[in-house]
Order: C-alpha cells, then structure tokens, then sequence
C-alpha cells in the first residue's frame, strides 16, 4: 500500500503476520492504492533493507538507497497495467455478465482478477456502461425474465432460478422495482394481448 503524506488511514494486523513500512520521498508521482505482489518481489526488497537497518554492514546505507530505489521501480512495474484501464480492458468483463448473468457471479472477484480495487472496478464499470456492475447485472436478469415471462411456458419460480435470482421473492421484489408491476402481473398482461 503506497500512502501518502499525512493522509488518514489505518491498518488490520492478523496475528501471524508482520507489517513492514518503509517511508520515502521521491519527485515521481505514483497512484496510490493496492497492488498484487503474486512474485512477492515488494516483500523481499522490503526484507533486504529491514535487514539492512538491523545488521548495519559497512556501507549499508548506500545498500538501503539502492534497495529503496529498487523499490520504486518494482511498484512503478506494478503499477502500469492497473493505471491505465481502458473500455477494451473491460469489454471481457462486460460481455462475460451479460452472457452469464444467470450464474452467481461474484462481482467482487471480477475485480480482484483484474488486480484492482473493488471501488475503482465500480467506478470505470459505470463509466463505460452507464450504471454499475450490480445495476447491469439486474438488468440483464429482469430483460431475461421478460422473455420468459411473455413466453408463458415457465412458472415465476422457475423463471427465478433460471434467470440467477436467488429465490422467487428475490426475483419478484426485484422485478417490481425495476417494472414497476410483479412477475405474475406482467404474465398475465403478456396472456391479454
């Protein structure tokens, strides 16, 4: 996590793990936030200059300048893929909700895989589409359910679980709110025309 002067934040300890700051300046600008260290590259720098701080060998402070500045460049490598998100770096993801928007979909692990913050998955999400994941994601739900329902071949419970909601009243609260009638009602009008 790169943290920036005086900014308010706090930090979770689990038992077993140990927590490493490292503080310097730099004129470079970096995003701040998250990033994935699957290598564990960031961590074995990070415990080549604590271990540079506790031994002090004979230059060891030019040691810890190069591993500071090995550092830098390791998290600026990190971070150009996350920082540059464009409408293509999405489209997967887009096309992958709206063909499986009848599965349970983790949106939360969508974001992970791409190895950026769930808030900032959000937030690029809508701005290429126009509404948030969640909101997408009922949407292709309910315009499913509309054909299924104007087919009249399926019950509403079926119709539930085959278009990824949870149960029927899941399925017919939610379809109230974005139609503004229920499930049933909606059959039932498709039967009069």
């Amino acid at each position: 996590m790169l943290i920036p002067p005086y900014a308010k934040h706090d930090e979770l300890l689990y038992l077993d793990s140990d927590v490493l700051c490292i503080g310097f300046t730099t004129d470079e600008a970096f995003a701040f936030g998250q990033y994935a260290d699957a290598q564990g590259r960031i961590c074995r720098i990070a415990r080549a200059i604590m271990q540079e701080v506790i031994e002090q060998p004979a230059l060891y402070k030019d040691m810890i300048l190069a591993k500071g500045v090995e550092l830098l460049i390791e998290i600026r490598r990190l971070e150009r893929p996350h920082s540059h998100y464009t409408t293509k770096n999405f489209e997967y993801i887009i096309n992958y909700i709206a063909q499986n928007y009848h599965e349970k979909l983790m949106l939360k692990d969508m974001a992970q895989q791409m190895h950026i913050s769930y808030d900032y998955f959000q937030h690029r999400f809508k701005e290429i589409v126009g509404e948030s994941p969640q909101q997408f994601l009922v949407r292709k739900r309910v315009e499913a359910a509309e054909g299924l329902l104007a087919d009249g071949t399926l019950s509403c419970t079926e119709i539930a679980y085959q278009c990824g909601f949870s149960n029927s009243a899941q399925f017919s609260a939610i379809f109230k709110r974005e139609k503004g009638i229920t499930p049933r009602q909606y059959q039932q009008a498709g039967k009069v025309r």
